[in-house]
């Protein structure tokens, strides 16, 4: 039984980015579990779709909610990534996580000078350094995205997975990833569940993160997707905004204490239907 997947709907405004098809590059380097054949065409179908993307800009909710559906800390990321390895993310209006493709900034966890550092030269190599983007994996907003527009998206997505299903909920895909006993990056157990609209271009809708036997879960909600490339973004050093050393709320990480439950797998309607 599924642990914690209690899913809501996202709409997607699908507009006119339709991108052409394209085959995701597959040179995998290490074993992929097995993908039964309805899992397989959501996965071609959303890596084939980011294949030929220079890169997105999207918004991503971020909400750790608690078996009661109570909502224990809410952020709103806008994210920019770009290939090769070029990405922006702000939290809440303030400056997270900036790489130019030479040199990276990323926020402390307290305080307000950004921590410096060289940037990876790869997609891959930018997931395992910045821990911002998905714990090291693909367990976030810019983790997932930085992901499809991997090389190898198929094996990116799918390293440290032991198993992975797909199911069908209302007009979505839902493709359900297992971190596996041998990770390095992310917790045994681990469970990612991505909806991915049926019809339409595949923009992924939603990630919900699931630990085993979790007190909490982070529920990320995705909206407002373009294709974007690195002329229309600025990746320049963040700048300060306040004295050295003080707190940053927008940057602080929620404590919870709230109490296990059990719940089973639905899906939110959308308002009105």
């Amino acid at each position: 039984m599924l642990q914690f997947l209690v899913l809501a709907a996202a709409v997607l405004s699908q507009g006119s980015m339709t991108a052409p098809p394209a085959k995701p590059v597959v040179t995998e380097t290490s074993p992929l579990p097995p993908i039964p054949p309805s899992a397989k065409i959501v996965l071609d179908r959303i890596t084939s779709h980011f294949a030929p993307l220079p890169g997105v800009k999207l918004t991503a909710k971020h909400r750790i909610e608690a078996p009661n559906k109570r909502i224990l800390h809410e952020n709103m990321r806008e994210i920019v990534i770009i290939k090769p390895n070029k990405i922006k993310i702000t939290q809440d209006g303030l400056p997270f996580l900036v790489c130019d493709g030479v040199d990276a900034w990323t926020a402390p966890k307290q305080g307000t000078t950004y921590d410096e550092l060289k940037a990876p030269a790869t997609m891959p190599g930018c997931i395992t350094e910045f821990h911002a983007l998905g714990n090291g994996g693909v367990a976030g907003s810019g983790g997932l995205v930085a992901a499809l527009l991997s090389p190898n998206a198929i094996g990116e997505l799918l390293k440290e997975v032991d198993a992975v299903s797909a199911i069908q909920k209302g007009a979505d895909d839902l493709l359900i990833l297992r971190i596996g006993p041998d990770s390095k990056r992310l917790r045994e157990g681990l469970r990612l569940g991505i909806f991915v609209p049926r019809d339409g271009d595949p923009w992924p809708s939603q990630l919900d993160v699931i630990p085993p036997g979790a007190e909490v879960f982070t529920r990320i909600t995705f909206s407002n997707w373009s294709v974007s490339n690195a002329l229309t973004t600025s990746f320049d050093k963040p700048v300060i905004t306040a004295p050295d050393g003080t707190f940053n709320p927008g940057l602080a990480a929620p404590k919870s204490n709230a109490k296990p439950a059990d719940t089973t797998p639905t899906k939110k309607k959308p308002a009105g239907s």
